[in-house]
């Protein structure tokens, strides 16, 4: 009987596994110089979307203010009590006595500045009271340049001045006459966001 003495050389080299791990090992050192500053920096992304949303929340506080109430609106149900603002501001707001109803088809051209409204469809409105005005909207915000910790939120205030815009450039308006308010505040990230409020 004659034996074979064959090699079997179905598997790796020594030197092929060698040279395999040095290639992987090479490849892995580059992905990870490569992602490492990817992944850091994600979490500064998520910190940067929590910033902008806290400053979001501010704007929307201060708005909120700025809008204690809602406009009047034809054809609503109110409930006595309910407070609305006219559609064109007046400085005033107006309260909907008892028993409540549906407002009008169209608002009052003249809203009273004291006492109670004619009627509207089925509901008489009475005045109830001034609303924020330009200076008490400017003081809650803080002042320009200042960094604020208030019931808004923490935000720097980068603009809070009344504007006017003739020939569609802005322009500073020390006596507020036109009623603008223009408020810009800033994340201590440096996010940035800005309003006009009408009055």
């Amino acid at each position: 009987m004659k034996y074979s003495s064959a090699i079997d050389e179905s598997g790796f080299t020594l030197i092929e596994v060698i040279v395999a791990i040095v290639l992987v090992a090479s490849l892995s050192g580059i992905m990870i110089a490569f992602l490492s500053d990817s992944l850091v920096k994600s979490s500064q992304s998520i910190g940067r979307l929590k910033k902008v949303a806290a400053l979001n929340t501010v704007m929307a506080n201060i708005t909120e203010y700025y809008n204690s109430h809602p406009k009047w609106r034809s054809g609503v149900s109110y409930a006595a009590g309910n407070f609305i603002v006219p559609t064109i501001r007046n400085g005033h707001f107006y309260m909907c006595k008892p028993p409540g109803g549906t407002s009008g088809a169209t608002e009052f051209s003249s809203w009273p500045l004291s006492g109670d409204t004619g009627p509207d469809n089925t509901i008489t409105w009475t005045e109830s009271g001034l609303l924020p005005d330009l200076n008490a909207v400017r003081a809650s915000i803080g002042a320009e340049n200042s960094n604020q910790n208030n019931t808004y939120g923490t935000y720097r205030v980068e603009k809070n001045r009344c504007v006017f815009f003739p020939s569609d450039s802005e322009q500073d308006d020390a006596g507020c006459g036109n009623n603008i308010l223009k408020v810009t505040i800033r994340s201590d990230q440096g996010e940035a966001l800005t309003a006009l409020f009408l009055f």
